[in-house]
Formats: C-alpha cells, sequence, structure tokens
C-alpha cells in the first residue's frame, strides 16, 4: 500500500513555488529530476486539495459571478492538468512541467481569493417560496 505524499500548508507551498519558479527552465544550473520531481509531486497534491475546495467554494455563490466564471476556467485547466503522469524525461523537462504547475497552482489560490471574497459580501441565499418560506428541493422517487 502506497502513502500518498503529505500536502504542503500554504506558507510551505509558497516557498515551493518561489523556488521552482526561481529555476532556470534549462542550461547547466537546472536542478535534477529527483529533486524537480519531488516538488512537482508537492505541487500536484496541493493543487488537487485546491481545485476541491475551489469547487466547493463556486457552488456556495452565485454561478453568474465574475469570481466564480475565472474560478470555472481555471478548475478546468486543473482537471486537464493534474492528473496527467509524472513526466519521465530530461532534467529541463521536469522543470518546465514543474513551472507549469507552480503557475497553474497560483492561478487556483488566486481564484480561491477571489470566490472567497465573493463569498464574504454574500453566500447564494436559500430558495424562498413567494410567501417568503424555505423552498425545500426535492427530486422525484428513484432519482
Amino acid at each position: 500500500m502506497t502513502v500518498p505524499p503529505a500536502v504542503p500548508d500554504k506558507l510551505q507551498i509558497l516557498e515551493v513555488i518561489e523556488t521552482v519558479l526561481g529555476w532556470p527552465p534549462a542550461g547547466p544550473h537546472v536542478p535534477p529530476a529527483d529533486i524537480a520531481l519531488s516538488l512537482l509531486t508537492q505541487l500536484t497534491a496541493h493543487g488537487q486539495v485546491l481545485a476541491r475546495d475551489l469547487e466547493a467554494q463556486c457552488a456556495s455563490v452565485f454561478e453568474d459571478s465574475p469570481a466564480v466564471g475565472g474560478a470555472r476556467h481555471t478548475l478546468g485547466e486543473a482537471g486537464r492538468r493534474l492528473p496527467l503522469p509524472l513526466p519521465d524525461g530530461p532534467d529541463h523537462a521536469v522543470v518546465h512541467r514543474a513551472q507549469n504547475v507552480a503557475r497553474l497552482v497560483q492561478a487556483l489560490l488566486r481564484a480561491v481569493g477571489r470566490v472567497g471574497e465573493e463569498q464574504a459580501r454574500g453566500a447564494r441565499p436559500e430558495p424562498v417560496s413567494p410567501a417568503g418560506r424555505p423552498v425545500t428541493l426535492r427530486g422525484r422517487r428513484g432519482e
């Protein structure tokens, strides 16, 4: 049984992002693939957690909110790029992928912040009847 990697906290991930984006994209000073893969794994795990949190946040504000629109776009990118298998190539290819994921995690963090601000302004109201009573939404039997 493999144990999933620990997800770093926000301060740790910000340090990882800064480190990864500070790497040269090519040349003699590119870090070895094992170091890049280790940080890529951390970024990916954190990105997946952020994406799940962002999806839940989006459900609590109006769908037509500009913050939700941007978040949905970022979630689409995350859904396409985070599940990709780890690269198995030269050091510079691994560094390039780690830098791309670092930028994606930055975008997820920004989206979480924007949707959080939208939440603070007022969460999605509960549906009410014309008489002002809360409405309970029920599915049909068998659904």
